[in-house]
């Protein structure tokens, strides 16, 4: 049954678009506008609409949580294809992109990291990469302890990379930089120092947090390994947001 919309005025863009397809008013019908989809003439009531629209922006949000833009619209065996592509990719990473430097180990398991988050969204990204991190150690082993706030610390990584990138940024270069600099900072942060470096002091050193802190960002390299991950990320993004089909938006 049709169902009279507000008086004209009250719809916005984002109503007048979910609703009509986007159009205006095509005629007056007991003093409501009527609008017109796909040939026909449709009407809308307040409080019902408004509940629904509601809805689909709140189905839109959870989508963007789950999907990213390049699985968004896409069928399931893609979305599947993808997904399980990103996950390997994250295990072969683990396993294979390390090398030693002098005393610093080299990793891209942030650059991975961040890279799938964008490509697969927030959610599957980090699910992704908590099980390339664990495949990749018991590839790795050798009797060592397995410790899970690095397999955590990598998926918040991609968490974070698909939620702040995966929204695009309005066609604008320099909030698309931004939002990657945002990336390398946050993760930096709440991944390499509050989460690994911590967890590590907690359980195996005996000086002050601080000496700590320095030694493992200096002596260790570990902000050598970010630092080079995180340039990565600055060329390698860019270049993948001109392959269209991938729909990384800028």
């Amino acid at each position: 049954m049709a169902r009279e919309v507000p008086p004209n005025g009250t719809l916005s863009v984002d109503e007048r678009r979910f609703f009509c397809g986007g159009q205006g008013a095509s005629a007056i019908k007991n003093g409501a506008p009527v609008y017109a989809l796909n040939g026909e003439t449709n009407c809308f009531c307040g409080p019902l609409f408004k509940e629904v629209f509601i809805m689909h922006k709140s189905e839109n949000k959870l989508s963007k949580f789950v999907y990213s833009p390049t699985l968004s619209g896409k069928s399931k065996s893609t979305k599947i294809a993808y997904i399980a592509v990103m996950t390997a990719f994250c295990v072969v990473a683990n396993m294979f992109f390390e090398f030693k430097l002098a005393d610093t180990q080299f990793s891209l398991t942030i650059l991975v990291s961040a890279l799938t988050g964008v490509l697969i969204g927030p959610l599957f990204g980090f699910t992704a990469c908590f099980l390339g991190d664990l495949v990749g150690f018991l590839y790795h082993s050798s009797g060592f302890a397995y410790y899970p706030w690095i397999g955590i610390s990598m998926g918040l990584v991609a968490l974070i990379s698909g939620l702040l990138l995966g929204g695009g940024s309005k066609g604008k270069a320099w909030l698309f930089y931004t939002k990657i600099a945002l990336v390398c900072i946050s993760t930096f942060l709440l991944c390499t120092i509050a989460i690994n470096t911590t967890a590590f002091w907690l359980l195996y050193s005996k000086v002050d947090y601080l000496t700590y802190l320095v030694a493992r960002l200096f002596a260790q390299g570990q902000i050598w390994n970010s630092l080079v991950n995180y340039a990565l990320l600055f060329i390698v993004l860019p270049i993948l947001a001109r392959v269209k089909p991938l729909n990384i938006q800028i």
